[in-house]
């Protein structure tokens, strides 16, 4: 939808827009959810103000402040909405241009009643829990940090249908120090089945933990950064993600919000500390409420796999079945789970692997190279390498085989052996006993095993597990690389599909 503004805007003086709306049944595609055309020394100028992804999608009213980079006549205006459902809706209410980061009333962020008479929870199952002795800081004073014009009405108050009781004194909210050492305690001594929170976070503009540098931090999940900490009178404690009720998912939002503390045990709470991490960020507590009676906010689903499938036995040969076989140039290792063929004369490679156990399902890959070695800048695959004969040992537990390879013909001294056991266990280890053979000093490359391609039944099926920092378990196509360490703190990698109930470990 198009149409045009009553009198042009000119943007060169503003930095900002505020857009008050409400959307339901969106979809994150699509271009824009507000575009602005105009002219600009005579030359046709176009901006999106805000994506249809910057939405909260919950049917409720709204403001998204964002940056205003451009400085054309706006002489048109644009709307668009995509929806994955029948039908997707948006409303606009107001655009608002400012010089400055504009401040918003609380109720442009909240629904906010007066009293407790719209309250969901009924009065006696309400417990205020009083803050007045633990206040240490005026919300007068940090109206600029948290964006806002004007602060709360003191007394009760209903805010997403949950009541409050909020403090009149000038001391009026608890607020977390610069200092993350220390940690706000606030005294529960009851027992309950949820603990209401309204609370404000000013966070900082963008994070920068991410691989691929900078994001902006307007919300999160993590408990690295900030948990609620609650300790029971039967000296257990639980370090709790709250639920948002804004978006109904276990998160903190930047600004002001109500939070719940879902399904506390059935003991008495004697404390909750507020545990943060993030040195550049302030929360601020202005009210607590205990529900006493049954649970009034659903726990939403945490992202995990999809249920497995119900895999019919697989009928194994004797647990003592497992192989090493020579072929004209290299060796077969095999057991009732795995069927792995190797190349060994003219370097090391993988030529065959089947697996035993997919009842139906195809383990695929891409034929090569088993491993690449590497000195300094110089790194070769292992079909590269010089080897020698393969000698087989068979020890009670299976039978292993060990290839002797030397890398200095390639340009990498490094020589050793590759070695490869198939036990009766059912699994097929591999592992490489190395040596550094060169003179100068150099830091060895060692990617092993290096497998490409690789799949386990249909690739729409095959999930990974990627342990980096914050780790990644998903279906995507992902391009990533780190070094076992802090951005890589879990020494291992999967492939697996779920439904067949078989993964590849590393």
């Amino acid at each position: 939808m198009a149409r045009r503004p009553a009198v042009p805007v000119e943007l060169q003086p503003f930095r900002f827009a505020a857009i008050r709306y409400r959307a339901h049944h969106l979809a994150g595609w699509g271009d824009y959810f507000v575009w602005l055309g105009g002219q600009s020394h005579g030359q046709h100028r176009e901006h999106a103000v805000v994506s249809l992804d910057q939405l909260r999608d919950d049917g409720a009213w709204h403001v998204a402040v964002v940056p205003l980079r451009t400085n054309f006549t706006a002489a048109e205006l644009a709307l668009q909405v995509s929806s994955d459902e029948e039908r997707g809706e948006v409303w606009l209410d107001r655009i608002t241009f400012s010089s400055h980061k504009p401040l918003l009333d609380p109720q442009d962020l909240l629904p906010i009643a007066p009293d407790w008479t719209a309250s969901r929870l009924s009065p006696g199952c309400c417990r205020v829990v009083d803050l007045a002795t633990l206040a240490n800081a005026s919300a007068a004073s940090l109206l600029d940090e948290l964006e806002l014009r004007h602060w709360l009405a003191p007394g009760r108050v209903t805010v997403r249908g949950i009541p409050f009781q909020t403090l009149a004194a000038a001391t009026n909210i608890l607020t977390t120090t610069d200092n993350i050492a220390d940690v706000p305690a606030i005294p529960i001594n009851a027992a309950g089945s949820e603990l209401y929170w309204l609370m404000a976070a000013s966070l900082p503009d963008r994070s920068f933990t991410g691989v691929l540098g900078s994001a902006p931090l307007r919300r999160f999940n993590n408990p690295e950064r900030f948990v609620f900490q609650v300790h029971y009178a039967d000296g257990l404690t639980d370090d709790m993600v709250p639920v948002c009720l804004g978006s109904s998912a276990n998160e903190i939002q930047h600004g002001l919000q109500v939070y719940c503390l879902p399904n506390l045990r059935r003991v008495e709470v004697t404390r909750v500390d507020l545990r943060n991490r993030i040195e550049s960020a302030r929360f601020v507590v202005v009210a607590v409420t205990m529900n006493t009676g049954a649970w009034l906010t659903a726990v939403p689903p945490v992202t995990g796999l999809p249920p497995s499938a119900t895999v019919a036995p697989v009928e194994q040969a004797a647990p003592s079945f497992a192989n090493v076989s020579p072929t004209a140039d290299g060796i077969v290792l095999e057991n009732p789970s795995l069927r792995m063929v190797l190349q060994t004369s003219g370097g090391l490679a993988l030529r065959n692997l089947e697996s035993r156990c997919l009842d139906g399902g195809e383990l695929g890959f891409l034929p090569g190279p088993l491993f690449d070695l590497g000195a300094g800048q110089t790194t070769v695959p292992s079909d590269r390498l010089q080897t020698s004969a393969p000698s087989i040992t068979r020890p009670p537990t299976g039978p292993q085989v060990r290839v002797p390879f030397d890398g200095a013909g390639a340009g990498v001294p490094i020589r050793g052996d590759f070695c490869a056991a198939a036990h009766t266990n059912g699994d097929i280890r591999l592992w490489l006993e190395l040596t550094y053979a060169g003179e100068e000093t150099a830091t060895p490359v060692v990617h092993f095993p290096s497998l490409h391609g690789l799949r386990v039944g249909a690739v729409a099926d095959t999930w990974y597990l990627w342990a980096c920092k914050g780790g990644i378990i998903h279906t995507q196509r992902t391009e990533q690389a780190q070094y076992y360490g802090g951005e890589y703190p879990l020494q291992v990698a999967d492939i697996f599909n779920p439904a067949l109930g078989v993964a590849w470990r590393c």
